[in-house]
């Protein structure tokens, strides 16, 4: 009899063991992969958080067509929040991309363009910057295509009909005083004849600014932070409104357009019924400019 019961208790240890180096197994790996339930870790063990993303620009090149100059700037996924502005005294033509970017590329290209002389890139805490500074003052047409990864700035030539009609004005030595003096006039104030809201459609709005000439010194900001948003572009120079400066529109863009005159630019406010990112467009024409603002699409692959 004492030595059934020896028996027995034998086997039973024996089964406990298994059970325990089995849980004790389980355990450890749970621990190691960090999905215990309630298991509380500590020092080294904690999970760091996740940082932001990182957004890649790797790399800038440049096209220079017959018509067109065009900078591609490829990146590791879609640019959908971006802005873009002219700044003047040197003129320059800016990109900000928004959000958490770095620049795997150079940090200036020197451009063989007669448009383009460099590109400069820039690394801020909330955006990079790309920075086009340009060799004359145009007129310059930016238009940018959003590509899956990345997109491209297009800047058209200034046409042949205003090439040839500022070297014809330049040229010309043989004007009276009254003339010289009409110019001189012209040149100090400028005269806005129409504003002009074209077509909108769903997620655009355009507005064309006719004037006496060409429109080539323009800056342009948005004021996101009132009520409502707002889409500023100023034009530099004296000029003279002889209409009205408020426009009322009908579009999901845009719902009034102010213009107000200033000693040294007139400005065109935009009134926005939505508060998200746009992307604003420039086509300057012969008789003036045309503005777009567009909702930004989202590219996937």
């Amino acid at each position: 009899m004492p030595n059934i019961f020896l028996k027995t208790f034998t086997v039973y240890e024996a089964n406990i063991l298994i059970y325990l180096t089995f849980f004790t197994i389980i355990c450890c790996f749970f621990l190691y992969t960090g999905s215990l339930p309630g298991a509380v870790l500590s020092g080294a063990e904690i999970p760091r958080k996740r940082e932001a993303r990182v957004e890649i620009v790797k790399d800038i090149d440049m096209e220079n067509l017959k018509e067109v100059s065009r900078v591609i700037i490829l990146a590791d996924q879609p640019v959908q929040n971006y802005q873009a502005s002219f700044l003047n005294r040197p003129l320059r033509f800016v990109v900000d991309l928004t959000g958490n970017w770095k620049n795997s590329g150079d940090a200036v290209l020197n451009m063989k363009d007669d448009m383009i002389r460099s590109i400069r890139v820039g690394e801020h805490p909330d955006k990079l910057r790309v920075v086009m500074d340009l060799k004359n003052n145009g007129p310059f047409s930016p238009i940018i295509e959003e590509y899956p990864r990345g997109f491209s700035i297009i800047m058209e030539k200034q046409p042949a009909c205003l090439r040839d009609s500022a070297k014809e004005e330049e040229n010309s030595t043989e004007k009276t005083g009254r003339q010289r003096g009409a110019d001189d006039d012209r040149k100090h104030k400028r005269i806005l004849k129409a504003v002009l809201p074209r077509s909108p459609e769903n997620g655009e709005f355009s507005l064309l600014i006719s004037a006496d000439g060409p429109v080539q010194d323009y800056t342009s900001f948005f004021l996101t932070d009132e009520t409502p948003p707002k889409f500023v572009a100023d034009l530099a120079g004296k000029w003279k409104n002889p209409g009205k400066s408020v426009f009322k529109v009908e579009s999901d863009i845009t719902e009034a357009v102010r213009v107000g005159e200033h000693p040294d630019f007139l400005r065109v406010v935009m009134d926005l019924r939505l508060n998200e990112p746009l992307s604003p467009f420039f086509r300057e024409l012969p008789e003036g400019l045309m503005i777009t603002v567009k909702r930004k699409v989202v590219v996937t692959d």
